[in-house]
């Protein structure tokens, strides 16, 4: 007689289990959302690190710049090798260099906009129009290109759009 009522038992529980498993089913966690890529067309600030390698050697460049798509864009380029900076402020037309010898921080105003512009306004120029086709995710890109026969390996790290940059990094005085 124990034996039928202990096998009654066994069989109401483990249908009950069965019921309350038919009506709560296991909860499967809510799927991670994935980062939304960002556009670098649509950028007002952006900040960048280049290694383009040619012929065996890497030239290392440095970039940010500030109220992209706007009349007042300004631009800072970095050449560690060279230790050499450069800001180019488009509202004022004006640049400036800084050799980081003597007190850091020391920066000349440039003779000529036009000549800093067509070498290094032209360069960030032309790094964020191959950065236009960057996916948006991650933060590193790579592409390669030709001219004169010459391969270079163009990779773009460190990638941050639209952050906030600080005002010191853009201050030459």
């Amino acid at each position: 007689m124990y034996v039928i009522v202990a096998v009654v038992v066994v069989v109401i529980i483990v249908a009950g289990v069965g019921i309350y498993l038919s009506y709560h089913p296991a909860s499967t966690p809510a799927p991670s959302p994935s980062p939304t890529p960002v556009s670098v067309a649509s950028a007002t600030s952006l900040q960048f690190d280049v290694n383009a390698t040619a012929s065996n050697t890497t030239t290392t460049l440095d970039f940010a710049a500030e109220n992209i798509g706007t009349s007042n864009l300004t631009i800072r380029i970095d050449y560690p090798a060279a230790s050499l900076s450069f800001v180019l402020n488009y509202g004022q037309q004006k640049s400036w260099e800084s050799t980081h010898s003597g007190a850091a921080g020391t920066w000349t105003l440039d003779p000529s906009f036009a000549t800093d512009n067509s070498t290094w306004g032209e360069r960030f120029t032309g790094e964020v129009a191959a950065l236009e086709s960057w996916n948006g995710s991650g933060n590193t890109y790579t592409y390669t290109t030709t001219s004169g026969g010459v391969a270079t390996t163009v990779l773009f790290y460190d990638i941050s759009v639209n952050p906030t940059l600080p005002a010191s990094l853009f201050q030459t005085s």
